[in-house]
């Protein structure tokens, strides 16, 4: 596979390289359109030439899979988290470790709506939490909380020790009118639902 990448590679320069030449020497006119023209119009458009013209096109096609490919892997590379265990190598994917602490930090009271995103470099992990709270909280503490909460779920799922940088965002608080109004719903809905229960009978 590295044989192909580095005649993959020699490819892609030698065609940046042929394209940039000529937009130069097209720009500067040291070369014009015309000329351009009249090369391919005398261009003997026979057997030899379409074979030539069907390969090249064939290694192009091959070129833009290879990097398709190295653009998928570098992707997924950057959505998973690999560490050596005793038996083999383990990959944890980032959509899943968010998911867990979407979960977790959402049960906080104080936290009506999470998202997380987490990112792993070299160096460290990032994770990027954007909150949406209750009214009358202590915005400090809360997001202590939770910055302690990534951080160990974190440790505790994949066990590494590499640095954790937790950023967390407040992105809004709610009015104290739309908790009481929410609220009042849910007992609405909650006694509403209580009052279509069928009756039973009389227990002893």
């Amino acid at each position: 596979m590295k044989f192909f990448m580095r005649v993959f590679l020699l490819c892609c320069v030698l065609l940046v390289l042929f394209l940039s030449f000529l937009f130069l020497f097209l720009a500067i006119d040291w070369l014009r359109l015309e000329t351009v023209a009249h090369i391919l119009h005398d261009m003997p458009y026979n057997l030899t030439t379409k074979i030539v013209l069907s390969v090249l096109a064939v290694v192009l096609i091959f070129e833009n899979y290879l990097l398709y490919q190295i653009v998928s892997e570098e992707g997924k590379r950057g959505k998973t988290i690999a560490f050596d265990n005793p038996s083999g190598r383990v990959s944890v994917s980032l959509v899943a470790l968010e998911n867990l602490i979407r979960q977790k930090v959402s049960k906080l009271n104080e936290v009506k709506e999470v998202k997380v995103n987490i990112a792993a470099t070299k160096k460290e992990l990032k994770a990027v939490v954007k909150l949406i709270l209750t009214v009358e909280v202590n915005i400090p503490e809360v997001t202590s909380r939770v910055q302690d909460i990534v951080k160990q779920k974190i440790q505790d799922t994949i066990g590494i020790e590499q640095s954790i940088n937790v950023a967390v965002y407040v992105g809004k608080i709610l009015p104290e009118q739309i908790n009481s109004r929410r609220c009042k719903e849910k007992e609405g809905g909650e006694e509403k639902t209580d009052s279509h229960l069928p009756f039973q009978g009389y227990r002893a």
